[in-house]
């Protein structure tokens, strides 16, 4: 990988996405590689995500989707929120409790993860996309726009980035998550919300 850093250990970006609708999209990092699995449609997203686990084996999963709840249901001496946890208002991100049920999903997904012994984080590729720029070269405007932010990306990031393997906005954000991952392995990252309530990771 020439002019990146060598990661050496398993790593996972997930772009989370309803259960049937075939647009959940790991992007895996080994060593040097990036792979890419979308689960087909009409299939168990998370049946596919454990299963894949149990067979690729990663020690580092950063997903993106809600991985807890406002403050407020587990304590209502500190909390009063009942629609944003301190991460979501920080980054303007979508409320866990409008997600619904993909917010009951992934934390149950989590918890299943960990009893893995496989450390998950919650993301929000957004940021990432912010930061570089992506909404200036069309980020989520159109799949044409998807390889002129491949290329801005490959150039600003730490991983290459194979513009061939990116066949939908699903799989770009995919690879932000991975890379907020990766930011997270070098120590590198930022974090969100706080631990009591949530944090995010990007």
């Amino acid at each position: 990988m020439k002019g990146k850093k060598n990661i050496g250990e398993l790593i996972w970006g997930i772009d989370y996405g309803k259960k049937l609708s075939g647009n959940t999209v790991i992007c895996e990092k080994r060593g040097e590689q990036l792979v890419y699995f979308k689960t087909p449609k009409n299939q168990d997203a998370d049946r596919f995500i454990l299963q894949a686990i149990e067979y690729r084996k990663p020690g580092l999963i950063f997903i993106d989707a809600p991985l807890s709840l406002p403050g407020v249901y587990a304590d209502k001496k500190n909390y009063n929120d009942y629609f944003y946890r301190m991460c979501d208002k920080q980054l303007g991100a979508m409320s866990p409790m409008f997600l619904g049920g993909l917010t009951a999903r992934a934390i149950r997904l989590k918890n299943t993860i960990e009893e893995m012994g496989v450390e998950i984080k919650e993301t929000y590729p957004k940021t990432l996309a912010r930061q570089f720029r992506l909404k200036e070269c069309g980020y989520r405007m159109g799949k044409e726009n998807i390889e002129k932010c491949s290329e801005l990306l490959d150039q600003t990031s730490l991983i290459e980035v194979d513009k061939k393997q990116i066949l939908s906005w699903h799989h770009f954000d995919a690879l932000l998550a991975l890379l907020s991952a990766v930011r997270y392995y070098l120590g590198l990252h930022y974090t969100y919300g706080s631990k009591e309530e949530g944090l995010i990771y990007t």
